[in-house]
């Protein structure tokens, strides 16, 4: 590989990047999947037992959508998240006279 598309790939803000959507993924199983497998193991000692349980709603990986619980109950939008990004950097390559 050229070197400058290594030096590119390693670049801090490309591995910021990277950790970020990794950490979030983790931050969603972590959450989630202990909830799912909770729930299969209710429907199954439920069934198991001849039980009935109310039905909750299924809790999967994308379902339900992520909401801010600091604000207003509706989800964040990623229109929300690109325009912050967006200001975030208009104001990093001010202060560094950067221009693109």
């Amino acid at each position: 590989m050229d070197p400058q598309v290594v030096r590119a790939l390693l670049s801090p803000f490309v591995l910021a990047l990277l950790g970020l959507c990794i950490g979030s993924f983790l931050n969603v199983v972590i959450h989630r999947l202990p909830m799912m497998m909770e729930r299969g193991w209710r429907l199954e000692s439920a069934e198991l037992l001849g039980v009935k349980i109310d039905a909750a709603p299924a809790i999967t990986l994308s379902v339900p959508r992520s909401r801010c619980p600091a604000h207003s109950p509706s989800s964040a939008r990623p229109r929300s998240a690109r325009d912050v990004a967006r200001r975030a950097w208009a104001n990093t390559t001010q202060r560094s006279g950067a221009s693109f």
